[in-house]
C-alpha cells in the first residue's frame, strides 16, 4: 500500500505516483503481472487497487 499526502508534493496536476503509476502500468515487462487496476471510489479520484497475478500463473 502506497499512500499519499495532499500537503505533499499534489498540486494542479496531482502528485509524483499520480503522475507515473499509469507509465508503470503500461510497462510491456510488468504488464503480465497485472490481473486488474480499479478506481474504487468515487469521491476518492487517487485511490487505486492493482489486482496482481499469482507467481504460478505468470
Amino acid at each position: 500500500m502506497c499512500r499519499g499526502h495532499h500537503r505533499l508534493g499534489s498540486g494542479q496536476e496531482g502528485g509524483v505516483i499520480r503522475q507515473e503509476l499509469p507509465h508503470w502500468l503500461d510497462r510491456g515487462d510488468l504488464r503480465p503481472l497485472i490481473l486488474a487496476v480499479v478506481h474504487t471510489h468515487k469521491k476518492n479520484k487517487g485511490a487505486v487497487r492493482i489486482l496482481l497475478r499469482a507467481r504460478n500463473r505468470v
